[in-house]
């Protein structure tokens, strides 16, 4: 092997690993984005479920998590719960429900 095949060979050698190194880190980018984006439809699912239940939601609005009610039609409204995902973004989770909110109290009795 002469001087200059082993130059060539180590330039692919380098070309390969820096490829590998550029693929390792963009899965670690989308692996912590997918981390953010089910962090927030599970705590927005989780606080759709305590508003729809009737259960006292513990967690007031903040700027993380925001719910809000909106009169819609017919005796309905539309219940949206916000959550801030990184960089800014926001997932949005809408459910359309009775305008009257069910009491777990009165229910029982």
């Amino acid at each position: 092997m002469t001087l200059m095949e082993a130059v060539v060979a180590l330039v692919i050698l380098s070309l390969v690993a820096i490829g590998c190194l550029e693929l390792s880190q963009e899965a670690s980018q989308l692996e912590l984005s997918a981390t953010q984006w089910n962090r927030a439809v599970t705590l927005a699912e989780s606080r759709m479920s305590q508003y729809t239940s009737g259960a006292p939601t513990d967690v007031p609005n903040s700027s993380d998590v925001q719910l809000s009610r909106v009169a819609w039609r017919n005796g309905f409204d539309v219940v949206t719960v916000s959550v801030l995902v990184g960089s800014g973004k926001r997932y949005e989770l809408h459910r359309v429900l009775p305008s009257v909110r069910p009491n777990v109290a009165s229910a029982a009795r």
